[in-house]
């Protein structure tokens, strides 16, 4: 076993046996309220401050093999194991452990971790008389520490200078001067100096348990004392006006109840799992802290806490309680339909607000918030918007209409030109209806072609959006209007499907009426007896009348856009006797110059 090990269950030995803090004793023993921590986090010591903790142990308590022997051991299943145990998870938002009276002792330390007042009731200090070389100081500080205590009006007093130049020695040195002339008159507080950040949590702790005091405490000087009882009834609050001072002592009302005596392994234990679970609240990167239902915060992690000093830059000093930052009075459980929360917060210097997810949880009369970072999120919402607003407009401008159906086929995006080309309400596509309530829509408008019957009509939608969804479907609609529409349907990501409509009535009728001439002409060419051949500059047949396909014993179905100038002589000269005119005539319908000139 190391040393550090060793001498760690020497001193627990001690403390168990006297009762007394682990603070307690390393300022006792060392003069260093934080050596038994130091100890635990794994830092060194010297020879010389072992055998100083260990000179004192001897002299002040029993041998420490002894107290580690004596030391009471319970069964796991004693009932005030099981009660501290499950507790445990509680005590990470504490209410404020047993504080010392302020009647004590004239001079105690400040414990931020569990928020209460430990007495010193002897004090480490010097002489005034033996402080030299700073005569002018001191002067200053007595005089006006003595105004304070008069109840006369004096200012607050700071010290500065390097380690070791004696201001900690010179307050208490003024503060025992003091007390000789004026008992009872001061009491000196010790923070440590990392426990700054806590004082306004010292100064407010009284406020929520005690909601009468502001109005106690304005009548004081009238009534002398009086005697207040916290809302929870377990601590009692004693205020006693003295000397133009107002004296105020908190007593435990329960005290008289003995404490549940744990061996220290069951102890250490307990310990070990609220500092881990304490340990995982603080850190966690999201915000997480318990409120009161008139908003009061009881318990906030760094996170929190961190986000509220942002919110208050300006402030020298954390307040305690926090700040709310969210009015979260429309809770989700006063609307069942919604599961969180989404807040902003605006802080000073930054140009956008932060957005958070928040989410409650009941706990007796307090409520347990989280809040996620959420500003990721609403940025990719606004960008989606946005990208969709793009989208739309650039949509606006297409002479096609477009129709989008999401994977549920509700309609999600439209533009103008459907609604001129179907007739459809924008009041009706804005509420985005179904693919069926559309078709339906087109049926009773007369701008979808009309099936036999309502069962084929019905089959006929099935196939539709069969067919889209595998983007096969393409078809066109001939409406009794004399319209015609080019529908079609074309698969988009995670089960969209997008629709088409286009007008091509004027390219249908263009066709049509091309089609109509081409006839009349070749109904002109076969009343001719002569026979007609075409040929295109590239050799290829393109027009023959009647009289040609008799002539030559040609089926006019067959010969037409594959059959060229070197197959026509071919059948030529098979019919006639031989000649050199086919060749003349293939090489004259060949060469485009000749043909020319």
């Amino acid at each position: 076993m190391s040393l550090a090990l060793e001498l760690l269950r020497e001193i627990d030995a001690f403390v168990n046996a006297n009762g007394m803090a682990e603070t307690t004793f390393g300022r006792l023993a060392t003069n260093d309220g934080k050596l038994v921590a130091r100890l635990r986090g794994g830092k060194g010591i010297t020879t010389g401050t072992v055998e100083k903790i260990r000179s004192y142990i001897r002299d002040n308590g029993p041998d420490p093999a002894a107290a580690l022997s004596s030391s009471p051991s319970l069964s796991p299943g004693n009932p005030a194991i099981l009660e501290r145990i499950a507790g445990a998870p509680e005590r990470l938002a504490p209410a404020a452990g047993k504080s010392d009276g302020l009647d004590a002792a004239d001079a105690f330390v400040w414990h931020a971790d569990d928020r209460r007042l430990e007495a010193v009731r002897e004090v480490n200090r010097v002489e005034i008389f033996l402080l030299k070389g700073i005569d002018r100081q001191m002067d200053l500080l007595l005089d006006n520490t003595r105004r304070f205590a008069d109840g006369l009006p004096a200012n607050n007093a700071l010290l500065w200078g390097a380690r070791g130049t004696g201001k900690s020695s010179l307050v208490k040195a003024v503060h025992a001067k003091v007390l000789d002339d004026m008992p009872g008159a001061l009491a000196l507080v010790e923070i440590h100096r990392e426990d700054i950040p806590s004082l306004p949590k010292l100064l407010t702790l009284l406020r929520p348990r005690f909601p009468d005091l502001p109005d106690q405490i304005a009548d004081l000087a009238e009534q002398g004392n009086t005697t207040l009882l916290s809302l929870d009834g377990i601590t009692c609050l004693q205020a006693e006006w003295r000397g133009g001072l107002a004296r105020i002592c908190l007593v435990d009302s329960e005290s008289a109840i003995p404490a549940a005596t744990l061996d220290q392994h069951s102890l250490n234990a307990v310990e070990q799992e609220l500092e881990t679970m304490r340990a995982t609240a603080q850190s966690a990167p999201f915000l997480v802290w318990r409120q009161r239902q008139d908003g009061t915060i009881t318990w906030a992690n760094n996170a929190y806490l961190e986000l509220a000093r942002l919110s208050a830059p300006d402030a020298l000093v954390a307040a305690w309680p926090p700040p709310r930052l969210f009015d979260l009075s429309q809770s989700p459980r006063d609307r069942q339909s919604q599961s969180s929360q989404r807040m902003n917060i605006h802080l000073p210097g930054e140009a956008e607000p932060r957005w958070f997810e928040c989410f409650e949880t009941a706990l007796g009369d307090e409520t347990l918030f989280t809040a996620m970072a959420a500003d990721k999120i609403v940025k990719a919402e606004v960008a989606l918007r946005d990208f969709v607003q793009t989208v739309t407009k650039t949509f606006a401008h297409l002479t096609v209409g477009l129709a989008i159906f999401d994977k549920q086929r509700r309609l999600a995006l439209f533009n103008p030109a459907l609604t001129d080309l179907t007739s459809l309400s924008p009041e009706f596509l804005s509420a985005r209806p179904t693919l069926r309530a559309v078709l339906d829509q087109l049926r009773e408008k007369m701008m979808l072609p009309e099936p036999k019957d309502y069962r084929s009509w019905r089959q006929r939608l099935h196939d539709l959006e069969t067919a889209a969804v595998n983007g096969s479907y393409k078809e066109t609609w001939s409406l009794a209007s004399g319209q015609t529409y080019l529908v079609t349907g074309r698969p988009h990501p995670d089960g969209a499907v997008a629709f088409l409509f286009e007008d091509i009535s004027a390219e249908i009728s263009l066709t049509r009426r091309f089609r109509a001439e081409l006839e009349v002409s070749q109904a002109v060419m076969d009343s001719l007896d002569e026979a007609i051949a075409v040929f295109s500059p590239s050799g290829i047949l393109t027009l023959s009348n009647a009289a040609y396909c008799r002539l030559w014993g040609i089926d006019q179905t067959t010969i037409l856009g594959n059959f060229g100038i070197v197959d026509a002589t071919q059948v030529w000269s098979e019919k006639c006797a031989p000649t050199p005119v086919w060749g003349d005539a293939r090489e004259f319908v060949r060469s485009e110059e000749r043909r020319v000139g």
